[in-house]
């Protein structure tokens, strides 16, 4: 049973984004979340536009909208009236008891929104932990109060026994809950410069982060049986140019979410691990050149953060606000 200080009962509304394409992932979807203990008010799926409806499946309702993985998500949501707001990509699987598991954990750790460990990083092999490290940034961590831990370099740290709840400052977007309050409050609008890039890779940890700096107290459940089916419909990208891409992003999100709200004091730190990192990065490049595995990335690599350095001097780019942190 969920418990909450509040004695109205729990309202929820399901907004999906999609591009229509995933097919039998999307139909297991819908029916999985009918079928919830604590059902929804609304199924709402926000389609991008010029894409076809799908067939309807259930009493899921469909609203079109700007095409972006952000533009899809930082939408006003007018036509939902419900307290809380399940965000969702378009291929996550629910076990009948799912969102209600959400719900307990949110309430009995205070936490103001929570995601789904659908990756689970604690249980790679000790292979995968390495390679994961020495080529992603991504870190393993024994000692953090975090499940997930948003470094300088704005790479993050994942815990190897992490607790079924706990706090966190980044998770996978495929799967959020939250009040609709509290997603008002963080302007994510502010955050469509990311849909310059065919796949923005990160908009999840910018999302998460962004709500961890204002002061929220963000969580992650690792074992409510929430699956992301990973229908990859927005992975149809060259290789060469998502290489490049995702190291201009990175640049992007370090100096817009870590670097620049930072105070004079922590921009050293925060500098020396950025470019330690890329540093090291930009050498792994020039190694996979030398042993033929990519014979462009070390240039990309540059390219990428001149690139990067020219949109953040750009007149649109300044013009977006800057993060009202409260940490």
């Amino acid at each position: 049973m969920v418990e909450r200080k509040s004695t109205s009962p729990i309202s929820y509304s399901v907004a999906i984004r999609t591009l229509g394409t995933a097919g039998d992932k999307f139909v297991k979807m819908i029916r999985s979340l009918e079928s919830q203990s604590i059902p929804a008010e609304h199924i709402f799926v926000y389609i991008a536009d010029g894409y076809p409806l799908p067939q309807r499946i259930g009493k899921e309702e469909y609203i079109y909208c700007p095409k972006g993985m952000v533009h899809q998500r930082a939408l006003p949501y007018d036509e939902i009236s419900s307290e809380y707001i399940l965000l969702c990509d378009d291929d996550v699987l629910f076990e009948k008891n799912s969102v209600e598991q959400l719900f307990e954990g949110l309430f009995s750790n205070q936490g103001d929104a929570i995601s789904p460990n659908v990756y689970q990083n604690y249980q790679w092999s000790i292979k995968e932990k390495m390679i994961q490290a020495v080529f992603h940034g991504l870190y393993p961590d024994h000692f953090s109060k975090y499940a997930f831990k948003v470094r300088r370099s704005s790479y993050f740290s994942y815990h190897v026994s992490p607790k079924p709840v706990m706090e966190t400052q980044c998770f996978a977007g495929a799967c959020i809950l939250l009040k609709k309050t509290v997603f008002q409050s963080i302007t994510l609008q502010d955050e469509n410069w990311m849909d310059m890039f065919k796949y923005p890779l990160g908009e999840d940890l910018v999302f998460a982060y962004k709500l961890f700096r204002y002061g929220y107290t963000v969580l992650i459940h690792s074992n409510c049986g929430i699956t992301h089916q990973d229908a990859q419909t927005s992975h149809e990208i060259d290789r060469y140019k998502g290489y490049k891409d995702n190291c201009t992003i990175r640049h992007l999100i370090w100096y817009r979410c870590i670097f620049q709200p930072d105070s004079k004091f922590t921009r050293i730190a925060d500098i020396s691990s950025y470019y330690s990192r890329w540093g090291f990065r930009y050498v792994v490049a020039v190694l996979s050149r030398i042993f033929g595995r990519n014979n462009r990335s070390d240039r990309d690599s540059i390219l990428a953060l001149k690139e990067a350095k020219q949109i953040i001097q750009s007149d649109s780019f300044s013009r977006i606000p800057i993060w009202k942190t409260i940490r």
